[in-house]
């Protein structure tokens, strides 16, 4: 499976060295330098994950983090020169997996897209098993509500069979037990 990663950095060298140090490691790699047209693309492409500057222009980083969030669950990685703390956490807030500041080293980078490509897979797969679970609970739970009404069924009938009332008010019974 190739790995689709999308990069919206305004900055042409910083979105190019990112995207041949991906590409030279097997990903199909876009780049946008504009908020608008990432969530353009976002709208009809699927990623794996998104490299996201703050400052770009179009809408800035936060804006598009958030638009994404309420759109689709893919990773998003913000690579900001934004330090303040105060901009990270706006960044965690808004929704972003982690923030990395610039200057940046790329093997930083590639290591914490791996754990996030990592952690966005385990999620996915423990939603799945959480998904086949439900069903087969549910399997069990109508199995054991039929076995209940099957000894209902078996009871009303051995009673019918040891007592002294007269069968028709038994079989009366049985008919409203069911």
């Amino acid at each position: 499976m190739e790995l689709r990663l999308l990069i919206v950095e305004d900055d042409r060298l910083i979105a190019e060295a990112t995207s041949d140090y991906f590409t030279g490691k097997g990903w199909h790699v876009e780049t946008t330098g504009d908020g608008i047209q990432a969530l353009e693309l976002l709208e009809v492409k699927r990623y794996h994950l998104v490299l996201l500057d703050v400052m770009i222009p179009g809408r800035d980083g936060f804006a598009v983090c958030r638009q994404i969030r309420k759109s689709c669950d893919v990773p998003i990685i913000f690579i900001s020169a934004f330090i303040d703390a105060r901009d990270i956490v706006k960044g965690f807030q808004m929704g972003c997996e982690d923030y990395i500041t610039k200057p940046f080293i790329p093997e930083v980078v590639k290591a914490r897209v791996g754990v996030h490509l990592k952690l966005s897979e385990a999620t996915k797969d423990l939603s799945e098993i959480n998904r086949r679970l439900q069903v087969s609970v549910d399997e069990q739970l109508q199995q054991m509500e039929q076995e209940k009404k099957s000894v209902l069924y078996a009871l009303a009938n051995v009673a019918r069979e040891n007592s002294c009332y007269e069968k028709t008010h038994l079989e009366r019974m049985r008919k409203n037990c069911q």
